[in-house]
């Protein structure tokens, strides 16, 4: 399985409510608390980036890279591999990436890719119970428009991003136009993710597709 080191940033009430609105300048780190925890677990979780933190900055290269460690791990016989840290504080029920969002935007971009090429193999045979189990196991992680139509995503963006990323990652929605070279990157970040499964898929049967995607994902 996958893990995130994840370092917590403990604060009293009143040190909290600083942090909310100059997450730069004030509150003073009272405690430190380091655990590990599965990808998925940590991706359930009410997740956003801070304004304040620069934006999605990745290329191809860092994404490639990306894809190279995971999948050593995905095709190897670990049970466990401990994928990167991600630094947090915590504040109304939420956590605030101080560090490492990144890599973090990444992976929910990696599993939206599942996610999505999941739902077109259901497309192709819609009894496959397998892929439905994974497509809610998935949506859990990476949000879903509401019945009422709002849009639910564990991770929510800064800056530029916040917007472009919700609708263009979480939505699925790909005619919006990028408006800017970070919502640039991250449109060819799915495509790049995309295309790396894609081609992982290339040529496999139906029940090899779904196989393959059952592994990955039980992996994370």
């Amino acid at each position: 399985m996958v893990h995130y080191r994840t370092v917590h940033n403990v604060y009293t009430i009143f040190q909290e409510i600083y942090l909310l609105f100059e997450p730069c300048h004030f509150g003073t780190m009272s405690e430190m608390k380091w655990a590990t925890e599965p990808m998925k677990d940590l991706l359930e979780k009410k997740i956003v980036v801070p304004d304040y933190q620069r934006d999605y900055s990745w290329t191809n290269e860092e994404v490639a890279d990306f894809l190279s460690d995971l999948h050593s791990f995905i095709n190897s016989n670990d049970e466990e591999y401990l994928y990167g840290q991600i630094k947090t504080h915590f504040g109304n029920n939420t956590r605030y990436i101080i560090d490492g969002q990144q890599r973090l935007c990444t992976s929910v971009i990696y599993l939206k890719v599942i996610w999505d090429i999941a739902e077109k193999l259901k497309e192709e045979n819609s009894k496959a119970e397998n892929l439905w189990e994974m497509t809610y196991a998935l949506r859990e992680c990476v949000g879903e428009k509401q019945e009422n139509g709002d849009l639910r995503a564990n991770l929510t963006m800064g800056g530029s991003n916040k917007v472009f990323f919700k609708d263009y990652i979480i939505d699925g929605d790909h005619s919006i136009k990028a408006s800017n070279k970070s919502n640039k990157r991250i449109a060819a970040a799915y495509a790049y993710i995309f295309k790396y499964i894609s081609e992982l898929l290339e040529g496999l049967s139906f029940d090899d597709k779904v196989k393959l995607l059952e592994n990955i994902g039980a992996r994370l």
